[in-house]
């Protein structure tokens, strides 16, 4: 009966967060999910995937008269906000709170958002989203030590995703100069 009525919530869940305009209010119940109680497999199953769906959500963008893509929100932070970020974080922390589960899951995502980094085959958008799950998984890792072994390790993750990923980023921004 609970697993139906996470199921329930879920779907709900997934037609609120679709656009902008229910940031906030779509924050809120992040937050408020954050607080039930996940101990059952169930819930921890439903709950898994979404916070699945909300990693590989990719940012939400405009396209302008000329055909460029333009991104809403700040472009730096999953889902163009802080504290839309920080409200993800929040349950993905509580779904995945074993020891070192949250960075195996945050680390899996960021792989498969990586690759097409990694193989210089991205646009700005698939760049923008990998760094900014890579940003989020960096602010809330308990220590390096979970990050080692998973399935990216962290001087790769330097190497082929961050390093590419600011100069790109900077070239996209068009800034005067460029790092070596």
């Amino acid at each position: 009966m609970i697993g139906m009525c996470y199921l329930t919530i879920y779907s709900n869940l997934t037609l609120m967060f679709s656009g902008p305009n229910y940031r906030f209010a779509s924050r809120q119940l992040l937050l408020l999910g954050a607080m039930l109680d996940f101990s059952d497999s169930t819930s921890r199953k439903v709950a898994s995937a979404f916070v699945q769906d909300l990693l590989h959500r990719p940012l939400d963008h405009e396209v302008d008269d000329e055909g460029n893509k333009v991104i809403i929100g700040d472009g730096i932070n999953l889902g163009g906000d802080k504290e839309w970020a920080g409200a993800v974080s929040s349950l993905a922390k509580k779904v995945h709170a074993a020891a070192g589960e949250f960075e195996k899951v945050f680390l899996a995502v960021v792989e498969e958002l990586a690759t097409p980094c990694r193989e210089r085959t991205a646009d700005f958008m698939q760049w923008m989203h990998s760094l900014a799950v890579t940003g989020l998984l960096l602010e809330n890792a308990k220590s390096l030590y979970w990050l080692q072994g998973k399935a990216i390790e962290p001087i790769e993750l330097l190497q082929s995703l961050l390093l590419p990923g600011v100069r790109r980023k900077l070239h996209f921004m068009d800034f005067p100069f460029a790092l070596t």
